[in-house]
């Protein structure tokens, strides 16, 4: 038959044509045919198109296909239909495309799909697209990806995403990942995040981070979780924060942070912590911290409230330096338990104006011990009010050179008593 005798043929006469016949077709004939010739081919007569015979067909007849006549399509078919005519099908044309037609799909024609069509697709589809492909989607196509079928991603498929596709992610889309994909996340692809995408990860999703995740943030990330955020990070993600990511924490996360948490940074991370954010832990949680893990500074940053916050061990692991480091102010703060906790060493090393700080009831939480320890000039400077106070057995404890250097007042208050 001739090409004009082919575009005369009827429906019903196109429709009889055999899978021989069919495929025999020159592509002249092929694409004689209407769009309603060739949506009468039988699903057995389009599975035998020969994919120059595919190459050959028009974006409009690619257009006019039914679902049935694409569900019939072999893989090497699919394979040959050019990018152009890719675009042209409907999205319920593609959403008929096996999982076995979408891995057979080239970059190039998945790079094609337009959103509507990537919209459109199954998860099941979505899922089948092989890795080297789903990197070639345009930005606008993976935002399109509906949430349900996100999460179908391996962390695989994940992995091969650029960084500008990353970034395309839309908020919906990330809230979406599972923790295994979050986890799954190289350090790079985490990184490729933007400040406000990390800024919408949940909280399962921050504790589900590695610790290697955790360790490559950027101050500028780490800084931008929320406080339930940093609430949610694991200790062995505490113990991953650099000396940076730490003295870049704020006050507000800082606040935030549990006991575990604290308990879990490691010393130079605490060290690096701003005197602002060592100021802002509660007093509650102030105890999960050992006095070893904080410098002089931070030491003097101390509130009222987490001076009386610390618990004995604390203080009595306080070194003479950091002892020292306290301000008179802090020194009085001091509840009695506390001042009994002080150490032969801490007491002798006790300034002579801390030492005329103390109150009388700190005086007398002192230790036999702690009073036998007093240099000859800390027992020079001690006020009658002070003296008066003593105990019988804290007098006793006096060394002779000690009691020869009390004041003539404070000797009176002895004898008064």
């Amino acid at each position: 038959l001739t090409t004009a005798q082919m575009a005369a043929l009827t429906e019903k006469q196109v429709q009889a044509l055999t899978t021989a016949q069919v495929s025999s077709l020159t592509t002249d004939d092929l694409t004689a045919l209407t769009s309603k010739q060739l949506n009468a081919m039988t699903t057995e007569a389009v599975a035998s198109l020969t994919t120059a015979q595919i190459v050959a067909l028009t974006t409009e007849q690619f257009a006019k296909l039914d679902v049935e006549q694409i569900s019939a399509m072999t893989t090497a078919q699919v394979a040959a239909i050019e990018t152009a005519d890719i675009q042209a099908l409907t999205d319920k044309q593609v959403a008929e495309f096996s999982t076995a037609t979408v891995v057979a799909l080239t970059s190039d024609q998945v790079a094609a799909l337009t959103t509507k069509q990537i919209a459109k697709m199954t998860t099941a589809q979505i899922a089948a697209i092989e890795t080297g492909d789903i990197a070639a989607m345009s930005t606008a196509t993976l935002s399109a990806i509906p949430v349900k079928s996100l999460v179908a991603l391996d962390t695989a498929q994940l992995a091969a995403l650029g960084s500008d596709q990353i970034q395309a992610l839309t908020s919906k889309q990330i809230v979406a990942l599972t923790t295994d994909q979050v986890a799954g996340l190289g350090t790079d692809d985490l990184n490729a995040l933007t400040t406000e995408q990390i800024s919408k990860l949940t909280d399962k999703q921050i504790g589900a981070l590695t610790t290697g995740q955790v360790a490559s943030l950027t101050t500028e990330d780490l800084t931008a979780l929320s406080s339930k955020q940093i609430v949610a990070l694991s200790t062995d993600s505490i113990v991953a924060l650099t000396t940076g990511q730490a003295a870049a924490l704020t006050t507000a996360q800082v606040a935030k942070l549990t006991e575990e948490q604290l308990a879990a940074i490691e010393t130079a991370d605490v060290a690096a912590l701003t005197t602002d954010a060592v100021a802002s832990i509660s007093d509650r949680s102030i105890d999960a911290l050992t006095t070893a893990q904080l410098g002089s500074d931070q030491i003097q940053a101390l509130t009222s409230k987490q001076i009386t916050g610390l618990t004995t061990d604390q203080v009595a692991g306080l070194g003479t330096d950091d002892l020292n480091a306290f301000t008179t102010e802090q020194i009085a703060k001091l509840d009695a338990k506390q001042v009994a906790a002080l150490t032969t060493a801490q007491v002798s090393s006790m300034t002579t104006e801390d030492l005329t700080a103390l109150t009388s009831k700190q005086i007398v939480a002192l230790s036999t011990d702690a009073i036998a320890a007093l240099t000859t000039a800390q027992a020079g400077v001690l006020t009658e009010d002070q003296v008066a106070k003593l105990t019988n057995d804290q007098i006793s404890a006096i060394e002779t050179a000690d009691m020869a250097a009390l004041s003539t007042a404070a000797i009176s208050s002895i004898a008064a008593k």
